[in-house]
C-alpha cells in the first residue's frame, strides 16, 4: 500500500468533486430559494427561521470545510478495499442529510410555532454518519484517522436534544415559539463546541517521525529461532552488535528482508516493551508519522501490524534507507534505531533525533557530535522517550 501516491491522490480528487459539485449545487439552490428569508434577518417574525438558518449554515459549511481538509490527509483508496467504497457512499449520504436540513429550512420558515422534531433528528442522523464515515477512514488510516470517541459523545447529545424537544413539545409545558427558538440555539451552540473541540485535538504543532523495526518492532527474538534451525549458529539477541553481523554466507539485515517478505513473519512481530502505551500518549500532543525502509511491496502487511497492535499514528511513509528526511510527511524529531538514518536526518535537515538504544548501535563515535551539540538524545526503552523529547526542546 502506497500512502500519499500520486494515482490514488487523483482518483479520490476526482470522487471529491463529484461529492463537491452536488453539495454546490444544493447550497447554491438553497440560498436562491431562501432569499426572502434572508431579508430583514431578526425581524420579529423571522427569528426563528434566521436562527434555524444560521444553525444549518454554520453546521454545513463548517463541516464541508472540515471534510476538505480530511480528504487531503485521508484520500480515498478505491480498487483495494471495498470499505473505501462504504466510506464514499457514507460520505455522500451526509451530504444528502445536509440537502434535507436545507430544504427543510422552507417548513420551518413556514411554521415558526410548528412542530417539526425532524430538524434535530437529522442533527443526530449526521454524526451517526459522521462515526460511520470515521470507523471506515480508520480501517484504512489508522486509529487517528478519526475522533470516535468524541463523535460518539455529541451524537448521544443530539439525540437527547431531539428526544427532550418531542418530549416537551407533546407535553406543551413551553410555547412552541420559546421552544422552537431555544432547541434551534442549542443547536447551534453545540455545533460550535464541537468545532471547537475537534480544532483543539488537532492542534498539534510538532511531527516526530518513528522507525519500525528496532523501534516500534522486535525483528530480531523471531529470527534468531530461525538462524538456529537454517544455520546452526546459536545467537542471543545481545549478540547481534552489528546490524549486518555475518551468518554463514549471509547476513542479519538481509536475513531480515527476506523473512519479512513472509506474511507470518511480518504479522506476529512482536510489539517493543512500551512502544504502544507511548505512542498512545505521544499522539495527543504530537503528530506521529511511521517511516520505514522496509520493502514497499509489503506495506499493506506493516500497516496492519500497527492497527493490530494499537499503535496509533497519523501517516505512514516508506523511505529510502538514509533518507527519511525526504519523507514525505515532514517530521520535526526521528526516532530510529539505524545511525545512518539518525546521521542522514542530522546533516540534510534542521530536525532532532532520538537514537533507540540496540547492541547493534552501542558504539557513538559517529554521531557524538550530535549528542554533543544538543541534536541529539540517546534512550535505552520508551519510558524514557517523552523526556528526551522535552530534551530536544519540544
Amino acid at each position: 500500500m502506497e500512502y500519499h501516491n500520486p494515482t490514488v491522490e487523483k482518483h479520490s480528487e476526482r470522487v471529491f468533486w463529484v461529492i463537491q459539485t452536488i453539495f454546490g449545487f444544493i447550497i447554491g439552490r438553497s440560498f436562491y430559494a431562501q432569499a426572502s428569508l434572508f431579508i430583514p434577518p431578526f425581524h420579529q417574525d423571522l427569528v426563528t427561521i434566521t436562527l434555524a438558518i444560521i444553525s444549518v449554515y454554520v453546521c454545513v459549511m463548517w463541516s464541508w470545510v472540515d471534510f476538505s481538509f480530511t480528504l487531503i490527509k485521508s484520500p480515498y483508496h478505491f480498487g483495494r478495499k471495498k470499505n473505501e467504497i462504504f466510506r464514499f457512499l457514507s460520505d455522500l449520504t451526509i451530504v444528502g442529510l445536509y440537502s434535507y436540513l436545507v430544504i427543510d429550512l422552507e417548513k420551518v420558515g413556514k411554521l415558526t410555532s410548528g412542530y417539526y422534531p425532524e430538524f434535530f433528528i437529522t442533527f443526530a442522523l449526521i454524526f451517526l454518519m459522521y462515526i460511520v464515515s470515521g470507523a471506515l477512514r480508520i480501517l484504512e488510516y489508522g486509529p487517528k484517522a478519526s475522533h470516535i470517541g468524541i463523535l460518539a459523545f455529541f451524537f448521544h447529545v443530539y439525540l437527547a436534544i431531539a428526544l427532550l424537544y418531542i418530549f416537551l413539545f407533546k407535553k406543551d409545558i413551553l410555547s412552541p415559539i420559546i421552544l422552537n427558538r431555544t432547541f434551534i440555539f442549542s443547536s447551534l451552540l453545540i455545533t460550535g463546541i464541537f468545532r471547537t473541540i475537534r480544532a483543539l485535538r488537532s492542534k498539534r504543532k510538532y511531527a516526530i517521525a518513528v522507525d519500525l523495526d528496532g523501534v516500534l518492532a522486535n525483528q530480531i527474538s523471531p529470527l534468531l529461532p530461525i538462524i538456529k534451525s537454517e544455520y546452526d549458529v546459536d545467537l542471543e539477541y545481545k549478540d547481534i552488535v552489528e546490524w549486518d553481523l555475518k551468518i554463514a554466507d549471509t547476513d542479519i539485515a538481509k536475513l531480515i528482508v527476506g523473512q519479512q517478505q513472509k506474511q507470518g513473519f511480518t504479522l506476529n512481530l512482536p510489539v517493543i516493551e512500551g512502544a504502544i502505551k507511548e505512542i498512545h500518549s505521544l499522539i495527543k500532543r504530537y503528530h506521529i508519522n511511521i517511516v520505514t525502509a522496509r520493502d514497499p511491496s509489503i506495506d499493506t502487511w506493516s500497516i496492519a501490524w500497527l492497527n493490530n497492535n494499537c499503535i496509533e499514528f497519523d501517516a505512514f511513509d516508506n523511505a529510502k534507507e538514509g533518507y527519511k528526511q525526504d519523507a514525505k510527511t515532514k517530521s520535526h524529531i526521528l526516532i530510529d534505531d539505524y545511525q545512518k538514518n539518525i546521521a542522514q536526518f542530522l546533516q540534510n535537515s534542521k530536525g532532532k533525533a532520538i537514537l533507540f538504544g540496540q547492541p547493534w548501535n552501542s558504539d557513538h563515535k559517529d554521531i557524538q557530535k550530535y549528542i554533543d551539540n544538543g541534536r541529539l538524545v540517546v534512550v535505552c526503552k520508551w519510558g524514557q522517550i517523552p523526556n528526551a523529547i522535552k530534551q530536544l526542546g519540544y
